[in-house]
């Protein structure tokens, strides 16, 4: 029972809303008017559409309707009152009309009745017609008068508003520059103008300025020190330290192959051309390979071992090297009694050199990154810290 009521009042409601919707769709868009609402003063006249229904016709129409028009009475008042905005407008930045230092306003159109002005100046060197001051070069303060015309349809008022112009003499530049600007204008049929050598009475010289190109030659020669530097002293300076780190760094591993091939019963020559031959024929061997090639050329090339040895110490010119040398040199000269026990010796000592210079420089790398560590973080705390102190404030 229940729900064929619902169901009822449902199809009531559902019935009486398109009812009023078919109303509102098929019914009168008229609306019927009886005031219209004029432009203000000033403004332009307005053309309204209306549906006119007259002797049961109806006809479509456009209505000018004229902005409100004061009447006799009311233009004194309208006179004096735009009169007054238009002094308060007119002053701009001055502080008052009897202290004039910067451009005056003049507005075409002030107030609510939006009456038509116009300004006019008895001196228009001083007062423009735009209400441009130009007091610049002034010895001292003028009075200049400006007349203000409001126009309202066919009538107008008149006033005269004096202005005082405050004076703002030449500075010292200006007089001197317009001085010799008025002994060149003298020289105006000439092709080339001669400067005054005198101007009031006293001297007067004319300097130009020259441009130097000592900067430029100092940044020249500044670049040709610089190349010079890293050609001739940077570039050589850091390849030596580069090749005696390679040398020291290959040092240990050329004394245990020379030891471990003179150990299987080589000479000397012959294990040093083995090593050589491996390591030493690739254009971009190491430095001490390269040396011991040079060494094996020249021994097979007829130079005797003690001679090529020696030479080999000194080019390499490291003391591990030299001491290298002398063992070779030593084996030459004493034969091979204790050649064994002094390599050995020396591989062994290779290694723990090697592994000193390893850890140095692990130690010196942790130093170099002990300043990027530092800038990291300081920026960590300035992004903790920075947003916290806004959070407090």
């Amino acid at each position: 029972m229940n729900v064929k009521i619902n169901k009822k009042i449902l199809i009531t409601i559902t019935a009486a809303a398109g009812f009023i919707m078919l109303v509102c769709l098929t019914g009168s868009k008229k609306e019927k008017v009886d005031k219209l609402e004029r432009p203000g003063y000033g403004e332009n006249s307005e053309n309204i559409p209306l549906i006119v229904e007259y002797d049961g016709e109806e006809k479509p129409l456009n209505i000018t309707i004229n902005p409100v028009v004061l009447t006799l009475e009311q233009l004194d008042a309208a006179f004096e009152e735009t009169f007054e905005e238009v002094c308060d407008v007119i002053c701009g930045e001055n502080n008052s009309l009897n202290e004039v230092n910067t451009d005056l306003i003049f507005e075409n159109k002030v107030g609510r009745y939006a009456m038509n002005i116009e300004y006019f100046s008895d001196n228009y060197d001083v007062i423009n017609a735009m209400g441009e001051v130009n007091n610049v070069g002034m010895m001292e303060n003028c009075i200049c008068n400006i007349t203000i015309s409001i126009n309202y349809r066919e009538f107008y008022r008149e006033y005269e508003i004096p202005v005082t112009v405050v004076a703002k003499p030449f500075s010292a530049e200006q007089l001197l520059e317009n001085n010799i600007s008025g002994e060149l204008s003298k020289q105006q049929d000439k092709s080339v103008v001669n400067l005054p050598t005198e101007l009031e009475g006293k001297k007067i010289s004319f300097y130009q300025e020259k441009s130097g190109n000592g900067a430029y030659v100092f940044l020249l020669l500044l670049s040709a020190g610089i190349i010079l530097y890293v050609l001739k002293i940077y570039k050589p300076k850091k390849q030596k330290e580069y090749r005696e780190k390679q040398m020291i760094a290959d040092y240990s591993e050329i004394v245990s192959k020379l030891s471990l091939l003179m150990g299987t019963g080589m000479s000397a020559y012959n294990a040093l051309s083995s090593i050589a031959e491996d390591n030493g024929k690739g254009i971009n061997s190491h430095y001490a390979y390269k040396e011991i090639l040079f060494c094996v050329n020249r021994i097979s090339s007829g130079v005797s071992e003690h001679v090529s040895y020696m030479e080999f110490g000194k080019r390499c010119g490291l003391m591990p090297y030299i001491r290298l040398s002398n063992l070779l040199i030593q084996n030459i000269n004493m034969g091979t009694n204790n050649i064994f026990e002094l390599l050995r010796e020396e591989t062994t000592s290779a290694f723990n050199e090697r592994k000193h210079k390893a850890r140095k420089t692990g130690e010196e790398a942790g130093t170099k990154l002990l300043l990027p560590m530092s800038l990291m973080l300081i920026v960590v705390l300035v992004i903790i810290v920075v947003p916290s102190l806004f959070m407090t404030y």
